[in-house]
């Protein structure tokens, strides 16, 4: 019984982990996002199944969460648009 308990204190550690690079990546991605697509973002990681190890629907359907957002892409593509057009009208 104590070394389950052990484990399980190591994998809460591992997912605490796990969830500080998502919410990392996630602020790199929101640098060039709107901040209400952030507020979004951010309520994700609380919800994930860190009350809940045992259920993995729980946790796939958040990680599939965060990865499936329809808008943040094409923001994606009319920013790097913008940065076309700038130097486009930079250069000459």
């Amino acid at each position: 019984m104590h070394e389950m308990s052990i484990e399980g204190v190591q994998l809460r550690y591992r997912l605490i982990e796990m969830e500080k690079l998502i919410e990392q990546s996630m602020r790199v991605r929101n640098q060039s996002i709107t901040r209400q697509d952030h507020n979004r973002y951010e309520m994700i990681p609380s919800a994930s199944s860190h009350s809940l190890p045992d259920t993995n629907m729980s946790h796939s359907s958040g990680i599939a969460s965060i990865k499936r957002p329809k808008t943040p892409p094409k923001k994606m593509r009319v920013r790097f648009n913008h940065r076309r057009d700038s130097t486009h009208f930079r250069r000459p």
